[in-house]
C-alpha cells in the first residue's frame, strides 16, 4: 500500500514538472520590456500562439494581464502563466532587480540619455539602407535630413531584432512586431500625470527620450548583448573629422558604429571615463589649448587677424596651429590635434563673449581696429594675440598730453581757433578727429603714425568746453570773438 502511494506521489510530481517546465535562455530572449511592463512572444513550436503582456502595478497599483490567444478570453492561458514565471526568473537572475532597474544602471541607458537629448529622430523617421555584398551586409541608418547616424554591421541573429524594434519590417505582416509591442507597453505604463498630459497633447522629457531612435538603439544593445558584454571604442576619422564610437563584443567583432554629433562628444567621453575607466584610448588630454589671434599688417592702414590655436606643452614650449585647419576637428570646446594624436580642451574665457570669433582669417578696416584691440588691451601681451614684428610699435593711447590752440584771423574781425592734441612728439588735429568720427560710429581710429586713438570722450569734452558755433565753418576750427592768441594746455 505504501509502495503504491509512493508511486502515485511520484507520478503526480512528474505531471507537475511537465506542466510547469523550467525557464530557459530562449525564454529570456522572447521577452520585451518597457518600464514595469513585460511582454512574451510565442515559441515557434506553439500551435496556438499568443503574445502575453503583464504590467505590474507601477504608480497606479493596478495589475494588467493580457494575451492575444483565443484561450485567454475564457481563462488564464499558458502564455500568461509562462510570462509570470519568466518574470520571477528574471528578478532572481538579476539579483532582485527588474529589467528596467538593471537597464537604467547600465552604460546603455546613459548612452541613450546623452544621444537622445535634443535629437528629434524616432524609429519611424529614420531611413535605413542595406549595403554590402552577398556574404556581408551593413545597415546604414540616416536621419530624416540625410545625416549619417549609425552603421549596423553584425550579421548575427540580433539584426532581425534591430529591424523589428525600429519598425522596419515588410508591410502587410499581420503578426505584431517587437516595435509594435514596445509602443503598446509604453501606453500601458504611463503614469497618471503622463496620461493627463497625453490627453492634452503634451509629453514629459522622459517620454520624449523613450520615443527617440537612440533610446531604441540603446535598448536593443542591452537586450541583445547584455549590460556589460560590449566594449566602446571612440575614434576620429581624419579625412572627414567625424567622431565615431564602435561597439564591439569582447571577442573583437564590431556590432555597430555610431556617428556622434560634435556637441555631444565631451559628454559622451566623460560618461565613458566614469563608467568604463581605462577602456578606450581617446581620452581628453590635460594639455591646455588657448584660442589666440595672430595680428599682422594687410595694407597701409588695415590689419589682418588670423585665428590660431596655441598649445602649451609640458616643457613650457608653445606650438601654434591654424584654426581654419582644425575646424573639422573641433567638437564643442574640444579640439583634436592630428599632428600629436591628442584630444584637448580649449580654455574657457574669463570674460564676456568675444566680438571676434570667426573661424577664418579676416581683414579689419582701420575704423574696426580699435574695437578689436580694446577687447584685449588689458590682457598680458602674449595671452590673446600674437603680433607681427612690424606691428610691435602699435600703441593704444587713451589720454593726450597737451592741447594746442592756434588762432587764424579772418574777415569781420573773426578769429578761428585751430585745435591739435599732442602725444609725446606727435600730434593730431581736431579736424582729423571729426573726420574719423564720421567713418567710425563709436570708436575712431587713425594709424598713419602707428597710433590707435580712442577719441570719442575727448571730442565731447572739447565741444562742451569751447562752445560750439560750427555752422558753415571749416571742420576742426572753433569760432570766437576774441583777439588772436596761441597757448598749450
Amino acid at each position: 500500500m505504501e509502495e503504491r502511494k509512493g508511486r502515485a506521489k511520484t507520478k503526480e510530481t512528474g505531471k507537475a514538472k511537465r506542466a510547469n517546465p523550467g525557464v530557459s535562455e530562449a525564454d529570456f530572449e522572447r521577452i520585451e520590456f518597457h518600464r514595469h511592463g513585460l511582454a512574451l512572444f510565442p515559441d515557434q513550436s506553439d500551435r496556438r500562439p499568443g503574445i502575453a503582456i503583464l504590467v505590474e502595478g507601477g504608480t497606479t497599483g493596478l495589475r494588467q494581464r493580457y494575451c492575444s490567444c483565443s484561450i485567454s478570453a475564457t481563462r488564464t492561458c499558458a502564455h500568461i502563466r509562462k510570462l509570470v514565471k519568466v518574470g520571477k526568473a528574471v528578478t532572481k537572475k538579476l539579483g532582485g532587480k527588474t529589467f528596467e532597474e538593471d537597464f537604467r544602471s547600465s552604460i546603455w541607458y546613459r548612452l541613450a540619455e546623452i544621444m537622445a537629448d535634443g535629437c528629434r529622430e524616432r524609429p519611424e523617421t529614420v531611413r535605413m539602407q542595406l549595403l554590402g555584398s552577398d556574404d556581408k551586409h551593413v545597415i546604414k541608418v540616416c536621419g530624416s535630413s540625410g545625416e549619417e547616424m549609425l552603421y549596423y554591421m553584425t550579421d548575427g541573429p540580433g539584426r532581425s531584432g534591430f529591424l523589428e524594434r525600429c519598425g522596419k519590417v515588410p508591410e502587410g505582416d499581420s503578426i505584431p512586431t517587437r516595435g509594435t509591442i514596445l509602443q503598446r507597453l509604453a501606453l500601458m505604463t504611463l503614469t497618471e500625470n503622463e496620461r493627463i498630459m497625453h490627453d492634452k497633447g503634451f509629453k514629459t522629457r522622459r517620454q520624449v527620450m523613450e520615443e527617440s531612435f537612440w533610446y531604441r538603439v540603446a535598448y536593443h544593445g542591452y537586450r541583445e548583448f547584455g549590460p556589460d558584454a560590449c566594449t566602446f571604442h571612440p575614434a576620429i576619422e581624419e579625412t572627414s573629422g567625424l567622431f565615431t564610437v564602435s561597439v564591439k563584443k569582447r571577442g573583437g567583432e564590431t556590432l555597430f558604429r555610431m556617428i556622434i554629433p560634435r556637441i555631444k562628444v565631451k559628454r559622451l567621453l566623460t560618461a565613458f571615463d566614469d563608467l568604463l575607466p581605462n577602456q578606450h584610448k581617446l581620452a581628453i588630454h590635460p594639455i591646455p589649448l588657448k584660442s589666440i589671434f595672430k595680428v599682422s599688417t594687410s595694407t597701409e592702414l588695415d590689419i589682418e587677424v588670423h585665428p590660431l590655436i596655441q598649445l602649451i606643452q609640458e616643457d613650457g614650449e608653445s606650438r601654434f596651429f591654424e584654426r581654419e585647419d582644425l575646424a573639422r576637428f573641433q567638437y564643442g570646446n574640444l579640439i583634436y590635434i592630428k599632428e600629436m594624436g591628442i584630444l584637448a580642451e580649449l580654455e574657457l574665457e574669463g570674460r564676456a563673449e568675444r566680438k571676434f570669433r570667426a573661424p577664418v582669417k579676416m581683414v579689419l578696416k582701420k575704423s574696426q581696429v580699435p574695437v578689436f584691440f580694446e577687447e584685449f588691451v588689458d590682457d598680458h601681451p602674449e595671452s590673446s594675440r600674437l603680433v607681427d614684428e612690424d606691428l610691435n610699435t602699435l600703441k593704444i593711447i587713451r589720454e593726450f598730453d597737451r592741447i594746442e590752440i592756434s588762432p587764424e584771423s579772418l574777415e569781420r574781425d573773426w578769429c578761428w581757433l585751430s585745435v591739435k592734441y599732442g602725444f609725446g612728439n606727435r600730434s593730431i588735429s581736431l579736424s582729423e578727429i571729426l573726420s574719423a568720427k564720421k567713418r567710425a560710429s563709436v570708436t575712431s581710429a587713425l594709424m598713419g603714425v602707428g597710433l590707435i586713438v580712442n577719441l570719442l570722450n575727448w571730442i565731447v569734452l572739447m565741444l562742451s568746453w569751447t562752445g560750439t558755433k560750427r555752422r558753415n565753418r571749416p571742420q576742426g576750427r572753433m569760432g570766437s570773438g576774441l583777439l588772436g592768441w596761441t597757448f598749450s594746455v
